[in-house]
């Protein structure tokens, strides 16, 4: 990484194989490091002079091609392809960057992925010569408002005691019991 006002070496981050692509969060502080093998590492880089390893996603591609972070910092997007050739698009919960969690697995879009900055779009390359637009606002409301998402899909509120056993660690809200 350099300091583009002063080029220079500030910091060399390891990587059990070659790097293949990378991309930095909207606030500048995560940099997502896929490697070829289908792996890929979330640093810190707040600090440029020392980096530090977050968390390292098992890939489910045996060739890494791309990664993406949402316009809102709050997702990742990995893509590539397995050893049959099948692409693979995984779509990552990264509101803890030290516990991601792997919300959807796509069999499309292995040279690549991208999200659309007003979202809740994702775009990944598609068969015979397409690109293809994904509608993930249900999983971004999963992400962002998980209460209100479940309250929805059960179609009524929780009651205190069903609140307690469903949403621990979360004070009960009326507005949803």
């Amino acid at each position: 990484m350099t300091d583009p006002r002063q080029p220079r070496l500030l910091s060399s981050l390891p990587a059990a194989g070659d790097v293949v692509t990378l991309a930095v969060s909207p606030d500048g502080d995560t940099l997502a490091i896929e490697e070829a093998n289908g792996t890929t590492g979330l640093w810190n880089v707040a600090d440029l002079a020392h980096p530090l390893r977050l968390a390292l996603l098992p890939g489910d591609s045996l060739l890494a091609l791309g990664v993406a972070f949402s316009p809102d910092g709050s997702l990742l997007a990995t893509s590539g392809s397995q050893a049959n050739g099948r692409p693979t698009t995984a779509l990552w919960d990264i509101a803890s960057l030290t516990q991601p969690v792997q919300l959807a697995t796509m069999t499309v879009g292995s040279h690549g992925v991208a999200f659309d900055p007003a979202m809740p779009e994702m775009v990944t390359p598609g068969p015979r010569n397409t690109a293809l637009l994904w509608n993930i606002s249900m999983l971004t409301e999963v992400v962002t408002e998980p209460v209100t998402r479940a309250c929805g899909i059960a179609g009524q509120g929780l009651s205190r005691n069903e609140w307690t056993t469903y949403v621990p660690g979360i004070p009960y809200s009326p507005l949803y019991g």
